[in-house]
């Protein structure tokens, strides 16, 4: 019975994906998305590419909401049950001690689920891997992660596919990257989820980026247009390197300093949640084979990782630096993706001409 229900519930994830948005999957789709690895990636070499998963960028946010909500709710509740007792006229009904026993136990049952569903929550952010990251090998075109069990899952990357789809979170509306593997006609199996931006466009280019280090030639080029790399030395991060990432999630343009009075202590309250989600976490380790089939080459011209982030990261994030920084910098990503643009524009009219 349990498994009916569980098959009857990933059928219709996957017909709500299916009417979302297939993803592009090469041709003349690198035209319109180009490629863009952003600031996910955690490594990137010849033979692997390690990145975060979507709740990386957010993480510790989820706590600030629930330190703030709860003890909210938990006040309301208290103020609506003094309320209820004051009014209460105990002449006007014979069964009032137990009208009143009704409404504060409904009231504690309320207060209750309510505590119970953020303790659920907060393990996302407490109890759960610090960093859930996901490496694709393309030397062996295997994709390996963590389960929500701590085991280890691989797949071939012929194997898994992707769609995009679109979560409403109050007025704003945001996409990402769900994997997921079909293991019959109707069956989909989620894997795991990537990318989490507010526009269309920067996930459809992420997924370009990571479409084209699996099956493109092209992984130099491709590092040129990572502009910071996750800071996981052992697998967890310093404190100001979570804020500055908690930073990067709404400080897109020049415009947005007149919100830094209310926005800054928010997001280090978020950064101090983060830091203890961090350490109380568990840190994923990568099994002795996954280390293995992912060791770069000794020799290898290409590897990018967090000691290759820009000298001034503060600078950078909170936009001090100079005007023209951006504009070497854009120009060089725009380079890259250019060069990118070209040698997959070469590969597949020439084999259109092929099937002519």
């Amino acid at each position: 019975m349990k498994n009916k229900i569980r098959d009857k519930f990933l059928r219709f994830i996957a017909k709500a994906r299916t009417h979302r948005m297939r993803l592009p999957v090469g041709t003349e789709d690198f035209k319109n998305y180009p490629a863009y690895g952003g600031v996910s990636v955690v490594e990137l070499n010849s033979t692997c590419l390690e990145v975060a998963d979507a709740r990386f960028a957010h993480k510790g946010e989820l706590g600030f909401g629930l330190m703030i909500f709860i003890p909210l709710f938990l006040t309301v509740v208290s103020f609506f049950i003094f309320i209820f007792y004051k009014t209460f006229d105990r002449d006007l009904l014979i069964a009032t001690d137990f009208l009143l026993l009704v409404v504060s136990a409904v009231f504690a049952v309320l207060s209750f689920a309510f505590v119970l569903l953020g303790l659920l929550m907060a393990r996302v952010d407490f109890t759960d891997f610090s960093v859930r990251k996901i490496r694709f090998n393309r030397k062996n075109q295997r994709v390996y992660f963590m389960d929500r069990h701590g085991q280890l899952q691989s797949y071939n990357w012929k194997d898994i596919n992707a769609d995009l789809t679109h979560l409403s979170l109050h007025t704003h509306m945001h996409t990402q990257l769900e994997f997921f593997r079909r293991t019959d006609y109707e069956r989909y199996e989620p894997l795991f989820i990537l990318g989490f931006y507010a526009d269309e466009y920067p996930t459809l280019c992420y997924w370009e980026f990571i479409r084209c280090y699996m099956e493109e030639d092209v992984v130099e080029d491709l590092a040129e247009t990572i502009e910071y790399c996750a800071d996981l030395a052992g697998g967890q991060e310093t404190f100001w390197s979570g804020f500055l990432t908690l930073v990067r999630n709404y400080m897109t343009k020049r415009l947005q300093w007149i919100w830094l009075p209310v926005m800054v202590p928010y997001t280090f309250i978020s950064a101090c949640l983060r830091w203890i989600g961090m350490r109380t976490g568990k840190t994923l380790v990568w099994p002795e084979e996954v280390q293995e089939a992912c060791a770069p080459e000794a020799n290898d011209p290409i590897r990018v990782d967090a000691s290759h982030n820009p000298q001034q990261p503060w600078g950078q994030t909170f936009m001090t630096v100079p005007i023209e920084y951006y504009d070497v910098r854009h120009k060089h990503i725009n380079g890259a993706r250019e060069r990118i643009e070209k040698k997959l524009e070469k590969k597949y009219s020439r084999q259109t001409r092929s099937r002519s």
